[in-house]
C-alpha cells in the first residue's frame, strides 16, 4: 500500500501529523527528524516482538497529546503510517537512501546506538547542535541524509575505489554507486 495522505488526520479528536502530497509536487508534512525516527524505531519494534504494545506507542508519537489508543485504531494508524513511508521511499532522487544492503545471506551487522545515529553524524558533521537536528523537518532530513550518501560515494572514488569496491563498502548496488560516479 502506498498512501500520499495520511488518511488519519485526527483520532480520538487528538490531530496527528500532517501529511499531504499536492499534485502539483508539494508535500505538506510535519513530520521532524525526530519523529520519524522514533516512529521507524516502533514499526521494528513492533515487527521483531509483535507487541501490540509498540503499535500503540506508535500512535501515542504520531498524535502527540493521545490519552489511550485501542489495538484495532494501533494497527490502522500503523498500516496508514506504513503507506507513507512506502510513498517516501518510491521517490526515486532518495533510491540511494532507502535501498536495502546487499547481503551475503549472513545476517546484516546492526548498529547498536540504532536510528538515532544518524542524528548524532549529523550533528558531529556540522548541521547543528543535536537539538536542532532532531527538529529538521522530515525531508530536509531526508535531503541531507541523501547528499552525505552522495558525498561518500565520490569521495571514494575519488580515492581510486572500483565502483564494485564502492558498492561493497557502502552496500549499495553497483548499478546505484555508478549513478552517481560519472
Amino acid at each position: 500500500i502506498t498512501l500520499s495522505d495520511n488518511l488519519i488526520p485526527k483520532l480520538h479528536g487528538t490531530p496527528g501529523y500532517r501529511f499531504h502530497y499536492d499534485p502539483s509536487g508539494r508535500v505538506d508534512c510535519d513530520l521532524t527528524a525526530e519523529h520519524y525516527i522514533d516512529a521507524l524505531s516502533l514499526m521494528q519494534a513492533w515487527h521483531s516482538s509483535r507487541q501490540v504494545t509498540a503499535l500503540e506507542a506508535l500512535a501515542k508519537t504520531l498524535y502527540p497529546g493521545l490519552k489511550s489508543v485501542k489495538p484495532d485504531e494501533a494497527f490502522a494508524v500503523y498500516y496508514n503510517f506504513r503507506g507513507i513511508l512506502s510513498w517516501i521511499q518510491a521517490i526515486p532522487s532518495y533510491r540511494i537512501i532507502f535501498t536495502a544492503p546487499e547481503t551475503d545471506g549472513t545476517e546484516p551487522r546492526k548498529n547498536p546506538v540504532g536510528l538515532a545515529s544518524s542524528i548524532y553524524s549529523l550533528s558531529k558533521a556540522g548541521y547543528g547542535p543535536i537539538d536542532s537536528v532532531k527538529d529538521l523537518p522530515l525531508f530536509d532530513y531526508l535531503d541531507i541524509l541523501l547528499q552525505q550518501s552522495i558525498e561518500s560515494i565520490r569521495t571514494l572514488a575519488a580515492s581510486d575505489l572500483k565502483p564494485t569496491q564502492i558498492a561493497e563498502r557502502l552496500s549499495l548496488p553497483t548499478d546505484l554507486v555508478l549513478e552517481y560516479i560519472h
